[in-house]
């Protein structure tokens, strides 16, 4: 299995416009002066669409360069690159988060009380811990305010409280101080993430006997 580094419009368009002016054509007899005379002026939807046809023939030529290569490889893409569950990329991490913000859209179909329950101990936290343990999640707290605003959205529906910064915080207070134990992903995701490291400290260099172990 590779993944292959996924090259972005704006660095295919910089690369056409960096021939010089009177490069040869390729076997196909394709001058870059005919690109770069596309991709020149303003940018509209007609220069949008060559970039991303460029960019999409781009990749697609690298991936058949390497099936070519290593015949049997997978090319899985960024969102679905993950390690015994764990997501690597952000954009897998969204992926996963993606799952359960479907199932948050449904939560006003039940009982308050059912959708509160299910809320705090099966949709919210919880099934967001393996993630926050095993994965740097930590690194890309946008992906998780968009959890967190999703839960905060459903929170409000379920609860009939216009939730403002003030009742979201007392939300996350826990039972016996007078909130409900819904805690905030953001703020989770780096404990959850050294409590892991720290958990498995000991066993690892027992693993990799030469391995040197620091945390940066």
């Amino acid at each position: 299995m590779i993944l292959l580094v996924e090259l972005t419009v704006e660095e295919v368009v910089a690369a056409v416009k960096s021939f010089p002016n009177g490069s040869a054509g390729g076997v196909d007899g394709l001058r870059p002066q005919r690109l770069k005379d596309m991709l020149a002026g303003p940018s509209n939807g007609a220069t949008a669409a060559l970039s991303e046809a460029l960019a999409k023939q781009e990749r697609q030529a690298n991936q058949e360069a390497a099936a070519e290569a290593c015949p049997g490889i997978l090319f899985p893409s960024r969102s679905d690159l993950s390690l015994l569950g764990a997501p690597l990329l952000e954009e897998a991490v969204r992926a996963k988060t993606s799952k359960i913000k479907l199932v948050h859209s449904n939560l006003n179909l039940l009982f308050a009380h059912q959708a509160l329950f299910l809320l705090k101990n099966c949709l919210c936290l919880p099934k967001l811990l393996y993630i926050l343990r095993c994965s740097p999640v930590w690194k890309a707290p946008w992906v998780l305010q968009e959890f967190n605003e999703v839960v905060r959205t459903s929170l409000a529906e379920i609860t009939n409280v216009e939730m403002t910064s003030g009742p979201r915080r007392q939300a996350t207070l826990p039972v016996s101080l007078g909130g409900l134990g819904i805690r905030r992903t953001e703020e989770i995701a780096l404990p959850a993430f050294l409590a892991s490291i720290h958990s498995v400290r000991q066993l690892v260099p027992t693993s990799f006997l030469e391995l040197t172990w620091t945390v940066k």
